[in-house]
């Protein structure tokens, strides 16, 4: 847990992992919210401003882009009625594992290329129609299923 009252944003950058240029960027975009200044004009971020910067590092890790963590920062500020929590958050947990499952499978095809000493292996497997994603979150035209906003284009 984080003690410290407030934070200058090269502090805020060491204790969330994320550069100071980002956290800027998302302040500036209203990811992150404004944050009080000193007399001197430094930002100074709060524990809570931490807790969101690690989840917005997290999130864009894996691939979720600005909107999807707009919409992850507000399911977790309790600012949405609970149903409609409940609800989204449980759609978005189906859909990342939908996105684990197609990347477990990707990895397990890399491996096969990998030990494989035939070249043609990755392109016969794609060749039979066999898609590596099972998990049904594409449509055989490669359109994504579940909320646009969720998965960076």
């Amino acid at each position: 847990m984080l003690k410290k009252a407030h934070f200058k944003i090269g502090e805020a950058a060491t204790a969330s992992g994320v550069p100071a240029k980002m956290i800027r960027y998302y302040e500036r975009i209203g990811l992150l919210r404004s944050v009080s200044r000193t007399t001197h004009g430094y930002r100074l971020y709060c524990d809570a401003d931490i807790r969101a910067l690690r989840l917005i590092r997290l999130a864009r890790s894996v691939g979720i882009s600005i909107v999807g963590c707009r919409e992850l920062l507000r399911l977790l500020s309790g600012r949405m009625r609970r149903v409609d929590r409940e609800t989204r958050a449980m759609k978005y947990a189906q859909d990342l594992e939908a996105k684990m499952s197609a990347l477990q499978t990707l990895i397990l095809l890399l491996r096969q290329v990998a030990e494989s000493e035939d070249s043609e292996n990755a392109a016969t497997f794609l060749a039979v129609g066999s898609s590596p994603d099972n998990s049904g979150t594409a449509t055989a035209q490669g359109q994504r299923r579940g909320p646009r906003d969720w998965h960076h284009a």
